[in-house]
């Protein structure tokens, strides 16, 4: 698995960060300018732009250790990738129930969530590419036969 050098990789981590938060920005603005939720934290960029780049680096610590710990991390992440967006939309529905803020700062709050993991999985997969199939496995001897072992006479001995 070709990998990035950990520089290219930090510096394509910290920029996928910075552009989904200028995106959440505008989502950000532009609910705030739907309605009016003067009070509503979570929309404030104090509030948003540490959670967009802890979910960019979480994301990136994670993709790696599947990426290099499973036999086959993409198709695990074609799975993981999409609950993990959705678990993540929990927050969201847990503050439309405790603040009387209406639909639109909470589907503002969910499509930054989709903004950070769409961002975050496409930087992944330039910089930390997936292999193509199952990782291989290692042996010690590679033309070593596996598993013959004779436990009586060979049939050239009788």
């Amino acid at each position: 698995m070709p990998t990035k050098r950990p520089a290219t990789v930090a510096t394509a981590i910290v920029l996928a960060a910075a552009c989904a938060a200028l995106v959440n920005l505008g989502i950000a603005t532009l609910a705030r300018a739907l309605v009016s939720v003067p009070r509503f934290v979570p929309l404030t960029p104090i509030a948003f732009v540490p959670y967009t780049v802890f979910g960019t680096a979480a994301g990136a610590i994670g993709w790696a250790v599947i990426r290099r710990g499973v036999d086959r991390p993409a198709r695990l992440l074609r799975w993981l990738v999409p609950v993990v967006v959705l678990l993540s939309f929990v927050p969201p529905l847990v503050l439309s129930v405790v603040a009387d803020v209406g639909a639109v700062p909470i589907v503002a709050l969910m499509a930054m969530h989709l903004v950070v993991g769409t961002v975050a999985v496409s930087v992944y997969r330039r910089v930390l590419p997936l292999p193509a199939g199952p990782a291989p496995v290692p042996s010690a001897e590679p033309s070593a036969v596996v598993g013959a072992v004779s436990l009586g006479r060979s049939s050239s001995e009788s």
